[in-house]
């Protein structure tokens, strides 16, 4: 059980507030990843329904350099901590380790279901003060399908906002 004081203030490096950040992204990006309406380009139909992840994977890997759509490319677990915060989300969230590429060669798979997948890679966490927080982050689901972006977090009332997002690539 965690005290009070560490929920309602913020301690730089600390490793349950790195998850907590993660979170909040992944809850951000949970709609794109899991929306038809928000796959595919505009004027196209949406996925069907069983082409939809279902889990989300987390990454913990340095270099943006690596070949995103390739599961075995990551090598960054994520630290546990950061799985027990995201535990009972709305989709399942699971380290990187249990990612696989299909056999069709164009999407994420869980190596366990089958089911689709959304790799969440983060690159690097910077805190720039007790309260505040940017996250270089990467997101795909297959070959050519993925963006990365910068975002800039505040840890407010005992939790963290975004506060902003900087895109710097889209596939």
């Amino acid at each position: 059980m965690l005290s009070g004081s560490l929920v309602s203030c913020c301690h730089k490096g600390s490793v349950y507030h790195e998850a907590q950040a993660v979170k909040c992204i992944v809850e951000k990006e949970i709609p794109s990843i899991i929306d038809p309406m928000f796959v595919g380009d505009p004027g196209e139909e949406p996925i069907p329904t069983n082409k939809i992840s279902r889990v989300i994977f987390i990454a913990n890997n340095p270099s943006p350099n690596i070949s995103m759509a390739v599961p075995e490319n990551y090598t960054g677990v994520p630290p546990s901590e950061w799985l027990k915060v995201m535990s009972g989300m709305i989709i399942p969230v699971k380290s990187i380790a249990y990612a696989t590429y299909s056999k069709e060669g164009d999407c994420v798979k869980d190596k366990e279901t089958g089911q689709l997948g959304a790799i969440i890679n983060i690159y690097s966490i910077q805190w720039d003060s007790n309260h505040d927080i940017q996250l270089v982050v990467g997101i795909t689901c297959g070959v050519y399908n993925g963006s990365g972006c910068t975002y800039k977090l505040k840890w407010s009332s005992g939790k963290w906002l975004i506060v902003g997002q900087d895109q710097y690539w889209l596939e």
